[in-house]
């Protein structure tokens, strides 16, 4: 069957210099075009590579799933096997190690969690085919990490649940239809804001290509060849970062969002992601982002979340929420340096928590107009929002993980601060 063929028919025309259009529907009804610019795709060393996949199978713990899983098999619970693919020829990384079971140990959240294509056992299917081709694929980034991960885990069990997930991410984003699963669209977000639209419109097309060559390949030979040309495809780049995003996402979405900060390059994955995708890549991470689709050549559709992820929008582009008129409220005071009246002062604990984050307390994100706003305002305002936004950053390790969590917060916070009959609202709005 060929069908991704026929979809890619739809889903991939165009050519290498395809200009970028990117819709962004910002919710009720409206949806706005951005300009989109073009940046360079983020550049991930070898080195930064190895360091973040061994950091991230050890935030993961998923030395524990392998070890639960060989203990399993001996009392003789599991009985599956996978096949796998290198450029050393074939493997068999033991029973009990399929990647869904093993996946089952590391994200035990199914609705949180990405859905792995099953069917990959000794029969050789056309899964199985595609697998072994995709496995191959990544031999330009495994073989140099083999070590470092060594010393963790086995790579050939980590490299087959890899595979795994990194197959059903690109048939994901093969698909015609929008990607509205949050962990798929946290990943395909995340790819984006990496590499770029037409990078990863090609990664799709060269995939939909893998996919039929694998389903009339007759031998190891030929899915050899197949992998090794999407892997030129993908480039050394792009298949390193599609390993760590993999990863990255193995333990669930909630899982992703407190990882991606700490990725290599995601900062300016961060900038890139917003300058030419129109979205803010924490956002995304954290449920911003409803869906996101490639329905033709170079062309990104985005949908953002209503509310507070809409607010995370406007942030990224200098501007805040609020309503049609009014005077702009500070959410985190700027007002209260020395008086204690009020429970104060409230505006250096403001600054202690902006600061963190790398933020001033002028930054849009700590911005939102408000009709009816009127100062100044009672101590459980400022309490609730303070203590709200210390909490926020209190455990976070890095100033972009702190940024991306004290913007998330502030977008809440905005979001309750319009609505009509809240809590927060009735503090400072008559």
């Amino acid at each position: 069957m060929r069908w991704v063929a026929a979809v890619a028919l739809m889903f991939f025309m165009g050519g290498c210099a395809t200009p970028r259009v990117v819709h962004v529907d910002v919710g009720d009804g409206r949806r706005v075009v951005h300009e989109s610019l073009e940046v360079e795709p983020v550049q991930v060393s070898e080195d930064a590579f190895a360091a973040a996949l061994t950091q991230l199978i050890l935030d993961l713990r998923m030395d524990v799933a392998f070890r639960e899983t060989d203990a399993a098999d001996q009392r003789g619970w599991v009985r599956s096997r996978t096949l796998l693919a290198s450029s050393k020829g074939l493997t068999d990384p033991g029973p009990g190690s399929s990647p869904e079971s093993l996946y089952a140990r590391i994200c035990p959240d199914g609705d949180d969690c990405l859905t792995l294509v099953g069917g990959t056992g000794l029969t050789f299917s056309r899964k199985d085919r595609t697998l072994m081709a995709l496995s191959f694929a990544l031999d330009t980034v495994w073989e140099g990490v083999g070590a470092e991960v060594g010393k963790v885990l086995n790579p050939v069990a980590l490299k087959a649940l890899v595979t795994s997930a990194a197959l059903t991410l690109l048939l994901t984003m093969t698909l015609p239809e929008p990607v509205t699963k949050l962990i798929a669209v946290a990943l395909t977000a995340a790819m984006v804001a990496y590499l770029g639209v037409v990078p990863v419109w090609e990664m799709g097309r060269g995939f939909a290509r893998l996919w039929d060559d694998a389903g009339t390949a007759t031998s190891v030979i030929e899915l050899q060849d197949i992998g090794h040309r999407f892997g030129k495809v993908l480039g050394t780049n792009g298949t390193r970062v599609l390993v760590l995003l993999v990863t990255a996402a193995l333990g669930g979405r909630s899982a992703m969002a407190a990882q991606g900060p700490r990725l290599p390059g995601f900062s300016q994955a961060a900038l890139r992601g917003q300058a030419e995708a129109g979205f803010q890549l924490g956002a995304a991470l954290n449920g911003g982002v409803t869906s996101i689709a490639m329905p033709a050549a170079g062309v990104l559709n985005v949908a953002l979340a209503p509310g507070a992820a809409a607010a995370l929008a406007m942030y990224g582009e200098g501007r805040f929420p609020g309503d049609a008129t009014g005077p702009v409220h500070h959410i985190c005071t700027n007002k209260n340096l020395v008086s204690a009246a009020a429970g104060g002062p409230w505006t250096p604990r403001c600054e202690d928590v902006f600061r963190k984050a790398g933020m001033t307390l002028e930054d849009a994100a700590n911005k939102v107009r408000l009709n009816g706003h009127e100062g100044p305002h009672p101590g459980q305002y400022h309490e609730k929002v303070v203590l709200r936004l210390e909490r926020a950053v209190f455990r976070c390790r890095s100033t972009e993980s702190c940024r991306s969590r004290l913007m998330t917060e502030l977008a809440k916070i905005a979001d309750e601060l319009l609505t009509q009959g809240s809590d927060l609202r009735a503090f400072i709005v008559k």
